[in-house]
């Protein structure tokens, strides 16, 4: 690789100002001015002895061996520009020790001028103190001083003017004072307290204090981003740094209060063409891990650096030689030293790590990656083999076993194979005090016997997970745990304690971007929100947030299933356009997946559609589709609602033997396991189902269930609120009350 050179250079950065809000307009165009940027300044860079180093989106970085041709070449370049539409530039220019390596440039001096071109006027260029001071000795020259920008990620106290000669607009100030340091009295929380208490006096005071209402800042914990790791050895290695780099990240994330970026974000990040800068601000993190590793026969070399993009200092930089059978240790090696030289204290002592077979290990990243990265079954399928294979070598691999379970229950369902494999999981991780992977199992475990309506046990698996997930500060391990608990209380009849536990974890998710969990939490409470408690506007918030986060962690097929209820919650509440958008998008999804569970859904609501267009017949045959879809998931949660539907809307077009036939099969699945958290609804419809069919004695029997549901859920109830909009907000549960209150002559339950 050519080596890496130091050298005092004058880096200009330039930005086309308006150009994302002019590309939503008009991309076509907007891609036409790039080309006319691009033929119009680079001979006019040529020229004045520059090197076009790169383009960033519609910017520029260039470099110049000194001030004077940076500037005149900027200059210039304005000139040039002016008379063109829509091509209004900004100009930022600094000079120091920058380092040049592979036609880029890094450095705390690169990062000035980046921060600087802000302050520029619109057809203005910014300048900072160094070249200021070169420009006051040359008459041609007059500039203005702006200020002191408080610049994040550089470590240097910068003094930024614009030049005012040559015809080039001013920085207006009042546009760029919230971006300057202020000078004399400072709003900081201690003057902030002594007039708080002059004037709110001291009962505001004890809550400004105490629940951090005001000006406190919440203490920020560590953040970082794992970069992709750059493959230094041969094309058919690529899988290694892919799967290594998603390792570290889940490993790192495992224990202690850190912030990682997940993977989904890091790979929509073209960072052939970003600053480590850029890179830093999209994630919102302040340490960037870089690495490389290359492959040879019988060793690996890894290099790797920390930066601090706060300080703009490299914390560390570290290189190994090692031989290749050592290279399952990369991973743990790696996320120890970052935990060090961060002072991640609060985690606790994790296991030995273990060393594998380098073919397990291979075979181990091969099945990750393709499952991963996967579009078929046959993907699936191959992922599985590979997983295989690498548990065949390695019988301790738990990681590969983990996503062998996750195979079998998501992909194969097979629940009960996923959870023979889990339990194998979790005795090697008690032998090996694997806390970390005994945590993820017991999670998963739980969710498993969830699906399988098997709620104590569900239950049991998940405190243990909640229980270890707190005392290793496993964040991500307890916002999954959180999330399976809610669901277990709701589905034995709880709604207020699940619905706040959903609450304060949504807020511990966000916090830790733990996206995945975010986007299922909220979710979850936008749905009690609507169908507990008929506060439809507020669930609709909830649900369009859990959207946005679904898109943020790219996950597709929760995604897939979020969009669909957004749409018809859209659609309920007239929000037509916005709901067909997302239809739009969510339909190509379910083609690419092709998931039973997808497919169960988008039945489902087609019939709610057509249902309340009063088309029965046609409502009956989508509901009967994805009754027939959730057999095939094999996931008796989802059985309820589609079958009663279906049993209801035949007996409503007066086909009373499918009718019939479907409210006897509802009868017998629900005698072998009562119905779930859908209950009443499901209930609901066999009543009406029944009346319809002159089946009296299963009419009541149906309405007997209902209340029975209402009212035990009625109890849980602390908050008498909530009790009353649960009874006699929602329709159906109001209109239940009301019919059983007439075959009691009156008598309300």
């Amino acid at each position: 690789m050519p080596e890496s050179t130091r050298k005092l250079a004058a880096i200009v950065f330039t930005d086309i100002v308006g150009f994302t809000k002019f590309t939503a307009k008009n991309e076509p165009a907007a891609l036409k001015l790039l080309e006319t940027q691009r033929s119009l300044l680079k001979p006019i860079v040529q020229s004045h002895g520059g090197e076009w180093l790169k383009e960033l989106g519609d910017g520029l970085l260039l470099s110049f061996e000194n001030i004077r041709n940076a500037v005149d070449a900027a200059i210039e370049i304005q000139n040039a520009v002016s008379d063109i539409d829509y091509l209004d530039l900004r100009i930022g220019i600094h000079q120091g020790e920058v380092i040049f390596s592979n036609n880029d440039v890094i450095g705390d001096d690169v990062n000035i001028a980046a921060r600087i071109e802000p302050f520029a006027a619109t057809g203005g260029i910014a300048v900072s103190g160094r070249v200021n001071a070169s420009l006051e000795r040359d008459p041609v020259f007059t500039t203005k001083h702006i200020g002191r920008p408080a610049l994040k990620g550089v470590s240097q106290k910068i003094e930024v003017y614009c030049i005012t000669s040559h015809g080039l607009p001013e920085t207006d100030l009042s546009s760029v004072s919230a971006k300057l340091e202020q000078e004399g009295f400072q709003w900081n929380v201690k003057n902030s307290l002594g007039i708080a208490a002059s004037m709110i006096g001291l009962f505001m005071l004890i809550n400004f204090m105490f629940l951090r209402i005001g000006f406190a800042d919440e203490e920020k914990i560590p953040s970082i981003a794992v970069l992709l790791m750059q493959n230094n050895g041969t094309k058919e290695d690529g899988f290694w740094v892919k799967g290594i780099t998603e390792d570290v990240i889940i490993e790192l994330g495992s224990a202690g209060l850190i912030k990682v970026a997940p993977m989904a974000m890091i790979k929509k990040l073209d960072q052939g063409e970003m600053t480590f800068i850029q890179m830093a601000d999209k994630l919102d993190v302040r340490h960037l891990l870089t690495s490389s590793l290359k492959k040879d026969v019988n060793e690996f070399i890894l290099r790797c650096q920390l930066l601090d993009m706060e300080t703009d200092e490299t914390v560390f930089a570290k290189k190994w030689v090692s031989p290749l059978d050592s290279i399952s240790m990369v991973t743990r090696l790696l996320s120890d030293l970052i935990r060090d030289e961060l002072d991640i204290k609060d985690i606790i002592v994790l296991s030995n790590p273990v060393l594998f077979e380098t073919d397990a290990y291979e075979m181990y990243l091969r099945g990750k990656v393709t499952y991963e990265t996967r579009k078929s079954e046959a993907d699936v399928l191959v992922a599985k083999a590979l997983l295989e294979d690498a548990i065949s070598m390695e019988p301790e691999f738990l990681l590969a076993k983990i996503i062998l379970a996750k195979i079998y229950s998501r992909e194969m369902q097979e629940p009960q194979k996923s959870i023979d494999i889990l339990k194998t999981i979790l005795a090697q991780a008690k032998t090996n005090n694997d806390q970390i992977i005994l945590g993820m199992a017991l999670r998963v475990l739980g969710g498993e016997y969830y699906e399988l309506n098997d709620y104590d046990k569900g239950d049991q698996y998940t405190d243990e997970a909640i229980g270890i997930s707190k005392r290793t500060n496993d964040y991500k391990t307890l916002t999954g745990a959180l999330n399976n608990k809610s669901t277990f209380l709701e589905a034995k009849g709880q709604i207020e304690k699940p619905l706040k536990i959903m609450l304060e974890t949504i807020d511990l998710a966000v916090k830790t971007e733990n996206w995945s969990s975010a986007s299922i939490l909220s979710y979850n409470a936008g749905i009690i929100y609507i169908q507990r408690f008929n506060l439809v506007e507020r669930g609709l918030e909830y649900i369009g947030n859990a959207y946005e986060y679904s898109d943020r962690a790219r996950e597709n097929f929760w995604k897939a299933i979020i969009s669909q209820e957004y749409a018809y919650y859209l659609g309920v509440t007239d929000q037509l356009k916005h709901a067909k958008e997302i239809l739009n998008e969510t339909d190509q999804l379910i083609k690419e997946l092709n998931h039973p569970l997808l497919n169960f859904q988008f039945h489902l609501f087609r019939g709610h559609n057509l249902m309340n267009d009063k088309d029965y017949s046609a409502a009956a045959r989508e509901f009967e589709q994805s009754y027939n879809f959730a057999k095939k998931a094999g996931i008796r949660q989802f059985f309820w609602e589609p079958l009663g539907y279906a049993s209801r809307c035949y007996a409503e077009t007066e086909d009373k033997v499918n009718a019939a036939l479907l409210f006897d099969e509802g009868v017998k699945i629900n005698e072998e396991k009562e119905a779930n958290n859908r209950a009443i609804l499901f209930y609901n419809n066999m009543t009406i189902t029944a009346n319809i069919l002159n089946r009296d004695k299963d009419e009541i029997l149906f309405l007997e269930k209902a209340m029975d549901k209402i009212n035990k859920i009625s109890k849980s109830f602390e908050n008498p609120e909530l009790k009353s909009l649960f009874r006699n907000n929602v329709p159906i549960n109001r209109g239940l009350i009301e019919k059983w209150a007439k075959v009691n002559k009156g008598d309300n339950a």
